[in-house]
């Protein structure tokens, strides 16, 4: 019996070596194929670009699940056929083994992975009880995350998560990747249009069209993410030495950053103030980190400067230095004075020995100080526009802290209205929610000429992502949806090792997306992203 229970575990050890290696390579490609093919891809330019990648992400990662059970299938066959091979009985002891292989992957699932599959959970009986069940299962009254995009989110993250690897790989071909699209979108803005995209769009709408993503809130979404990226790959190719890759993820960043800005989206800033801010939190070991957040303060200053030049040089008729609230700060005179200070700091901090970690403790706590002092100022200023009667003291700037119907491009209206339509909900509504994608729905059956007098349209979404899985899954699918996604950012945050920064990387990346979220739309053009990077947070490497 002893020696029949090594055999099977010499053998099951074979054939579990094998079935992983596959997998993997498989899951690899799928990967290399969402980061440089998927954001490009389209049947007709801008137009269906939100079916297109809808379509391609279902089908790419259908091949693959169908691929996983093909596969898992072969190599069950293998073990079998080798089992008989070896005169090994299904009576026998070792049969448990198999079983016993499946217990530890059961063990192993992570807080992340119970959130997913409770988020999943909520979404089937949050369709079940909607009104309306069929437009919630395929998503098709919004932006087609319905049900059925859901699930194969969860089967790309799974796939992702157990099987991915070469992860510095796929982050230097993601900065890559998005330095190209930035300057195709930079592109765009100088009116340059290089793959004639812009042409078919109507002279009027032109502006709110850039790169491969189309619109401007899509593309600046997706500028931060690629934004992320750049940053820490910089930050870690400094430290480990690697000079090539240092100078490509400075220049990509610049761009990204460029990209940004000319997207004309106040959605940037807001990206660009939370990379600012956490970017420490993930970098800061020693001087020669700091030294680094330093240089990437200066480019994207830098940057600032660029947006004007080429602003004065390449004139778009669509869009002006007045767009958008990045695009006013490059015609501001004082920008000299950030960067000559910036410059003084990285001089001052060259003269330091770079491998000091005695001060790190101290910034770190610092910095956090500074974030909850200014977070309560802003707090405080909010109250006192929006309640406390001093709203001629910030009349500047009114238009930013001011919440109206017209605030944020009628923002403000679609808010008000999702939540008192909450509000309304009966104890089930609110626990599970009305249907995925069912926003849309509601609001013009109950308040259709309400919205077109004040927004002159009927919007479908909310234009907060928060608001809107609360409206659409609940309380329920909001904490396990949140969960998902701030569970894989605090394992990430507790990582010391250099050679994880791809985990802190996604971090930042998918916090950085919730923080946009706030004022943006959840699509399949953006989300298969913040699954990918999730995924990487919950992946083999660096367990704790």
């Amino acid at each position: 019996m002893s020696n029949k229970k090594q055999d099977n575990t010499k053998l099951l050890s074979m054939v579990w070596r094998g079935y992983n290696n596959k997998l993997s390579q498989i899951i690899n490609r799928y990967i290399i194929v969402l980061i440089s093919i998927f954001p490009i891809w389209t049947t007709n330019q801008y137009f269906h670009l939100l079916r297109d990648r809808y379509q391609f992400f279902w089908i790419a990662t259908c091949m693959v699940t169908v691929s996983f059970f093909l596969i898992t299938g072969w190599y069950l066959f293998r073990y079998l056929k080798e089992r008989k091979y070896l005169g090994l009985r299904f009576g026998d002891e070792s049969v448990a083994y198999p079983w016993k292989y499946f217990c530890q992957w059961i063990n192993r699932l992570s807080i992340t992975d119970i959130f997913l599959f409770s988020f999943l959970f909520v979404l089937v009986v949050s369709t079940m009880l909607s009104q309306w069940p069929r437009e919630s299962f395929w998503g098709s009254a919004g932006r087609l995350q319905g049900l059925f995009l859901w699930f194969w989110y969860a089967c790309a993250f799974f796939f992702i998560s157990r099987y991915a690897t070469s992860w510095k790989m796929h982050m230097r071909l993601i900065v890559v990747m998005g330095m190209g699209l930035s300057i195709w979108g930079v592109l765009d803005y100088m009116n340059l249009d290089p793959f004639h995209w812009l042409v078919a769009v109507k002279e009027g709408q032109r502006g709110m069209f850039m790169s491969s993503f189309g619109n401007i809130n899509t593309y600046t979404a997706m500028m931060g993410i690629y934004m992320a990226i750049s940053a820490m790959l910089f930050s870690r190719s400094v430290k480990c030495g690697e000079r090539l890759w240092a100078a490509i993820a400075l220049i990509a960043f610049f761009f990204n950053v460029i990209a940004s800005i000319t997207g004309q989206s106040d959605n940037a800033a807001l990206g660009m103030m939370i990379l600012f801010y956490f970017l420490p939190f993930f970098i800061w070991n020693d001087g020669r980190d700091i030294m680094s957040y330093l240089i990437l303060i200066e480019t994207a200053i830098t940057g600032f400067g660029f947006v004007y030049i080429i602003t004065s040089l390449f004139p778009n008729p669509y869009i002006g230095l007045e767009s958008g609230l990045l695009l006013k700060l490059c015609k501001q005179n004082l920008l000299w004075i950030p960067f000559f200070v910036v410059g003084i700091l990285i001089f001052i901090v060259s003269r330091h020995r770079q491998n000091d970690t005695r001060l790190i403790p101290w910034l770190r706590g610092f910095w956090g100080i500074v974030g909850i002092v200014c977070t309560l100022i802003i707090m405080i200023v909010l109250w006192d526009v929006n309640h406390g009667g001093n709203r001629e003291w910030y009349q500047p700037y009114k238009q930013w802290l001011y919440f109206s119907d017209s605030w944020g491009t009628y923002r403000g209206c679609c808010w008000r209205l999702g939540i008192e339509h909450f509000r309304n909900f009966n104890w089930i509504n609110k626990l599970f929610g009305s249907g995925l994608e069912t926003y849309g729905i509601i609001v013009k059956q109950a308040n259709y000429q309400e919205m077109v007098d004040i927004c002159g349209q009927i919007y479908d979404s909310p234009h907060n992502e928060p608001l809107q899985y609360l409206f659409t899954t609940g309380i329920s699918g909001f904490i396990c949806y949140y969960g998902f996604l701030f569970s894989g950012i605090l394992k990430a945050l507790r990582i010391k090792e250099m050679d994880c920064f791809e985990q802190k990387a996604a971090a930042l990346t998918v916090l950085i997306y919730v923080g946009i979220s706030i004022v943006n739309i959840s699509v399949p053009i953006v989300t298969p992203y913040t699954i990918l990077m999730t995924a990487c947070l919950n992946g083999r490497r660096c367990e704790l």
